[in-house]
């Protein structure tokens, strides 16, 4: 069993708590916050959704599920884009799901997309990591939730700069494959849009606040 309750976690979410695994510095291990268990998520539900299986409450569950389903079934330019998943593993804070951690080339955790342009706004590196990652993303767009900019982190690589996506996945489609026959296109214009819409968001936020909100201290770059 590995013991994670006398570590520091390097970011918190709503729902999980994340640390760098004390044996793979490369790894992540997100485990579910105590105050949101499955449980008490599904009773905070009204009718029908509460009526919903208690496993599709476990963050790490329907995570595990979407990341397999993805890298199983999506092209190498959309994989790229997402951490490995390496399974369920037992701590002393309960299951954890164990993902690859994204690093810079320094071995710091990679800043959030977020933190990124609270720092370097929108420079030459980010503008064409974007322009990538949009071209990737367009040959089989999965169906995520919304492209949040905390939800991707900015690997530094030396040479360039990729975007990751590490959380907002979304959920199994409920007829396996049904995601790939849907038409695309608008769907992917629209959600590009937002994610655009969101970037321009936080630099128009850094122009006006001198403070930024909680998320951008959340996670921390740590070796």
């Amino acid at each position: 069993m590995i013991q994670l309750s006398d570590k520091s976690r390097f970011s918190s979410g709503g729902n999980r708590d994340c640390f760098r695994h004390p044996d793979y510095p490369d790894r992540c291990l997100k485990t579910l916050r105590s105050c949101r268990t499955p449980e008490q998520r599904r009773q905070e539900k009204r009718f029908p959704a509460n009526l919903r299986p208690l496993s599709s409450f476990d963050e790490n569950l329907v995570e595990l599920k979407v990341l397999n389903y993805l890298h199983a079934h999506y092209a190498a330019s959309v994989r790229q884009h997402l951490p490995d998943c390496f399974g369920l593993v037992d701590t002393d804070l309960g299951k954890a799901l164990e993902t690859s951690l994204i690093v810079d080339s320094d071995g710091l955790i990679s800043q959030t997309l977020e933190q990124y342009l609270w720092r370097f706004g929108v420079d030459t590196e980010l503008e064409s990591a974007i322009t990538v990652f949009k071209s990737n993303w367009s040959t089989q767009p999965p169906k995520t939730r919304d492209l949040i900019p905390h939800n991707l982190v900015v690997q530094n690589q030396k040479d360039r700069l990729q975007l990751v996506v590490i959380d907002g996945f979304g959920r199994m489609p409920r007829i396996l494959g049904i995601d790939q026959l849907l038409p695309r296109n608008r769907q992917f214009t629209r959600r590009m849009a937002d994610f655009d819409k969101r970037i321009q968001q936080t630099l128009h936020l850094k122009s006006t606040k001198a403070k930024p909100p909680g998320r951008l201290t959340n996670l921390k770059r740590e070796l």
